[in-house]
């Protein structure tokens, strides 16, 4: 969904490539990876609970905590997840500037696409601006 709403498809090469280097996406299946990353359709939710162990919200976050912690530190977080995979790290444990948190589930899916693609379009003017 947030590809469609961006344009991945339709970025330059640079655009790309900063792109896929400041970027993560977490996956209830694969845990966490970047966006160039060919991975399978799946339909495995963050929130579903496996079969003798917990959610996979659960069950990932450590990792994804250490992952985000190192990557993301003293960064700007810009968090376009909505609820269900924001349970998949501790935000405690992550020494980030300022995160901002785009995803309101009290709105439709649409409006948080359209809020998103807003912000990814301020997001990439004062990136290439320089």
């Amino acid at each position: 969904v947030m590809f469609d709403s961006i344009d991945y498809a339709g970025f330059e090469e640079t655009e790309r490539q900063k792109f896929d280097d400041n970027v993560f996406i977490l996956s209830g299946l694969f845990g966490i990876i970047n966006p160039h990353e060919n991975i399978p359709n799946y339909k495995l939710k963050m929130g579903a609970v496996l079969p003798g162990l917990s959610s996979c919200a659960y069950e990932w976050k450590s990792y994804i905590t250490e992952i985000i912690a190192e990557t993301a530190k003293n960064s700007i977080i810009w968090d376009f997840l909505p609820n269900e995979h924001s349970s998949a790290w501790d935000e405690r444990k992550v020494k980030y500037l300022k995160r901002y948190a785009i995803m309101d589930e009290r709105q439709d899916v649409h409006e948080n696409q359209e809020k998103a693609k807003l912000i990814l379009a301020q997001i990439h003017d004062k990136i290439y601006s320089k």
